[in-house]
């Protein structure tokens, strides 16, 4: 069994944070079309926020 489909039920996802906490870093780190980076996307909270704001977003996650 390959590593990635066991991972998420090993280790449940507990990093959530809230869409208007992901509205603040987006709206003060960056300026509309900038590129935001999120390595750990998780949810996508920092990805909707960013293109809702008028930025370019790369995300990646290991669970599907």
């Amino acid at each position: 069994m390959p590593f990635s489909s066991y991972l998420p039920f090993k280790y449940p996802y507990v990093g959530a944070f809230s869409q208007s906490v992901a509205e603040y870093f987006v709206r003060v780190y960056s300026e509309k079309g900038d590129t935001v980076l999120d390595p750990f996307s998780g949810r996508g909270s920092t990805a909707m926020q960013a293109l809702f704001n008028g930025r370019n977003m790369v995300c990646n996650d290991l669970s599907p």
